[in-house]
């Protein structure tokens, strides 16, 4: 749960003055698919023709088109099939990418449309339709809680030291109780877990 918190909020950080800036989208788009499904590929080419060598070391259906399209695009599948398993959290950054790059075309529509996507994250119920069930999975609403983490933090997006001090007080806790802070005492008696470099 805390990757896609995390996600949530460090996208806001980096891209908040992006909000509303149509020319910034490019970049947007770039630093957030380009990047990511390049290194991707190169995992999956290294992997993929393992499963064709070597069929015993997977499931058995690796070597399904089906499977394998999905898996090149990160596109959501009715089962989760994947031929790198660790790739369905990227599923769902995909789509979580996509909406915040709405955001940064048009402010108004990219506000409407969020909160109209985390109202049915919220409101729709399980269906047998594994599209609707994705769209409006509530592991989306993590990145909307990373999204607001960002911005509860006074000048969080201007101060890298704020930022990471925040992290070094609240992580334990979200980690530890779900996100109550205080439950492991004063943030100087805690064990600090790590540092998050944004």
């Amino acid at each position: 749960d805390f990757f896609f918190v995390l996600s949530g909020f460090i996208i806001m950080y980096v891209h908040a003055d992006e909000i509303g800036q149509p020319r910034a989208l490019a970049g947007y788009l770039w630093r957030r698919y380009g990047r990511f499904y390049l290194f991707y590929w190169l995992v999956l080419a290294a992997v993929l023709p393992v499963f064709f060598l070597l069929p015993h070391f997977g499931y058995g259906d690796e070597r399904s088109p089906d499977i394998i399209v999905r898996s090149i695009f990160l596109l959501p599948h009715p089962d989760g099939r994947k031929i790198i398993i660790a790739s369905w959290t990227m599923v769902y950054e995909v789509l979580f990418y996509g909406m915040f790059g709405l955001l940064l075309l048009n402010r108004r529509l990219g506000v409407v449309v969020f909160v109209v996507w985390m109202a049915g994250c919220l409101l729709v119920p399980h269906s047998d339709n594994y599209l609707l069930n994705f769209t409006f999975s509530g592991m989306h609403l993590r990145f909307a809680a990373g999204i607001l983490a960002c911005v509860a933090i006074p000048n969080g997006r201007h101060a890298e030291g704020r930022v990471r001090g925040y992290f070094d007080r609240n992580v334990p806790d979200m980690v530890f109780d779900g996100c109550h802070p205080g439950f492991l005492g004063k943030a100087e008696e805690r064990p600090q877990i790590g540092r998050a470099h944004v």
